[in-house]
């Protein structure tokens, strides 16, 4: 069992190093031009995807970000809202994972950049559906 958790661990690792890793608190902070308050509310009130790693700190997916102008991905706000019973890592799956695979490359979050927010958010009520 501690196999098959270390290596879903390694997966989901992988993923999202893919699509540029984890960042910092400081390094959110300085992207956002804000405070680490605001930071750490904006993770309490779900408009940042966060997780705690093992030492405790907050470590944030770069994907969230739209770096060159230095804010948060169009419509990931509408997301978040819709997922905010997701656990992050759950949240973070779902971003990353195609979910055609026999028929598209596409991911939720690749659609998200190109501004599909509606097919996204489809694919959310479709998740939660099939939720256990």
């Amino acid at each position: 069992m501690d196999d098959l958790l270390f290596l879903g661990a390694e997966r989901f690792q992988n993923l999202v190093e893919n699509v540029g890793g984890f960042a910092s608190t400081g390094w959110v902070t300085q992207l956002l031009e804000t405070s680490k308050e605001v930071v750490r509310k904006r993770v309490q009130q779900n408009t940042l995807i966060a997780r705690r790693t093992a030492a405790g700190e907050l470590s944030f997916p770069r994907f969230q970000f739209d770096e060159p102008n230095g804010q948060v991905l169009a419509g990931l706000q509408a997301v978040l809202l819709e997922t905010s019973s997701w656990a992050p890592e759950e949240l973070i799956l779902f971003l990353l994972v195609r979910y055609n695979p026999e028929h598209t490359d596409d991911t939720p979050l690749k659609m998200l950049k190109r501004g599909e927010l509606d097919s996204v958010l489809h694919l959310i009520s479709v998740h939660l559906e099939q939720r256990p």
